[in-house]
């Protein structure tokens, strides 16, 4: 007896569970059928709708939300039936006895709540459009369409979960729109800006010809980015992720010699920009993947690599060379616009254009030079040079009109990814 007990309690312990992941599971079709009502897929959402009433019957909302998309469709005797069961489960419904009230006024649908009948005169257009803001005929209240009319999910809180697991083709999204995590590759062509890198090349250009010495300083705006983001889908609309990338690019690297066989400076650096970022994301989901607008911030880390070597006299070799890297960082935002196809269940394909806005200024670091003095060295622009970029201690830099040099990493990159969810 005292076992029979016992399972018993078990038994009635379950009970809310059980009943909490069956209202689960309503709430998550409801909120897709929303979510292709709001997109105008009137008919595709009746199929969540509908699957939403089934899991839960007691769904006043669901069913209030099928009817809608019913009468959206002009099947105004199903939309009836279906209000009637929400008025059934929740009779306090105001704004919905309302609705059944002007379809019974207007002739369409029998009085007889228990057998709702199709007459076969459909709804006139003017007196049930919801797009106008004038009064209904027939409207004991006077109220607009917009109150007479709700649209789905009017009036209570946002669903806290939606269908990830079943297939969506059949209902008009993609299984990518309702997995609510995802893991993307991109690779891309990168551009920036590197206004001090460009301006210091053409600047010792111009010093190398109008003061006898032969040479050249390139610069090079373009590179290679490539980057790993992982992403939470908040709904179908809306997702963030956390991201983090590199940009190898914008080489600079310059030589200056005497033609007498004096002096001669050699100066390389290579920059890596590391972006760690947060975005937001805007989806429009379709049943083929989804476009997606995305917006956010981040804290971009310069690494740069500098090989800067000279020689008051080209017979003896170099007589300093600052070799090594030295940092920096500063934030910046980016911003973008992209479109991903589903390839199948767990992997798309993403095509994406990105703009960033980020300056990097003091980069600095401690390294050894060839004479063996060690001390914190910075990337700095050079008046003696025409503004050309060099390499000098930090404690020299903001003097006789030496200033650090900036990474301009404003500008862009296209390119393409590989999205498993």
């Amino acid at each position: 007896m005292r076992k029979i007990i016992l399972l018993g309690f078990s038994v009635f312990a379950l009970l809310p569970s059980a009943a909490k992941a069956v209202n689960t599971q309503a709430q998550e079709f409801d909120e897709l059928g929303m979510a292709l009502y709001g997109r105008g897929l009137y008919a595709k959402s009746i199929n969540y709708f509908q699957d939403a009433v089934q899991a839960d019957p007691t769904d006043w909302q669901g069913y209030e939300n099928l009817g809608n998309a019913y009468f959206k469709i002009g099947d105004n005797s199903n939309a009836f039936s279906a209000f009637q069961k929400s008025l059934q489960i929740n009779p306090n419904n105001n704004s919905l006895q309302i609705i059944v009230q002007n379809l019974q006024a207007k002739g369409t649908i029998a009085a007889n709540a228990d057998q709702p009948a199709f007459t076969g005169v459909q709804a006139p257009v003017n007196n049930y459009s919801v797009e106008s803001e004038q009064p209904i005929e027939g409207n004991q209240h006077n109220l607009p369409p917009s109150q007479v009319f709700p649209q789905p999910g009017a009036g209570r809180s946002p669903r806290e979960s939606w269908d990830q697991t079943e297939p969506a083709s059949s209902y008009g999204l993609a299984p990518i729109n309702r997995s609510k995590i995802w893991f993307n590759i991109d690779l891309a062509y990168n551009w920036s800006n590197q206004a001090d890198l460009f301006s210091g090349a053409a600047n010792e250009n111009s010093f190398i010809q109008q003061n006898g010495f032969t040479g050249t300083a390139l610069a090079d705006h373009g590179g290679i980015e490539g980057g790993v983001e992982l992403g939470f889908l908040l709904n179908p609309y809306n997702g963030i992720a956390i991201g983090v990338r590199g940009i190898a690019s914008n080489q600079y690297n310059s030589n200056l010699n005497l033609q007498d066989g004096g002096d001669f400076e050699s100066v390389n650096v290579q920059p890596l920009v590391v972006p760690l970022t947060v975005d937001y994301y805007l989806f429009m989901p379709d049943h083929d993947g989804r476009f997606f607008i995305t917006a956010g911030v981040g804290y971009y880390f310069a690494n740069v690599s500098v090989d800067d070597n000279f020689s008051y006299d080209n017979s003896s070799g170099p007589t300093d060379e600052y070799l090594g890297s030295m940092g920096g960082g500063n934030f910046g935002f980016q911003v973008g616009i992209g479109r991903e196809f589903e390839i199948d269940n767990h992997l798309g394909l993403r095509l994406f254009a990105r703009g960033r806005y980020c300056k990097i200024t003091d980069i600095n670091g401690y390294f050894t030079s060839a004479n063996g003095a060690y001390d914190n060295y910075g990337l700095m622009m050079f008046p003696g040079l025409g503004n050309g970029i060099g390499v000098d201690s930090t404690s020299n830099i903001g003097a006789n009109g030496e200033h650090y040099a900036t990474l301009d990493y404003s500008g862009c990159d296209v390119g393409v990814g590989l999205t498993f969810f």
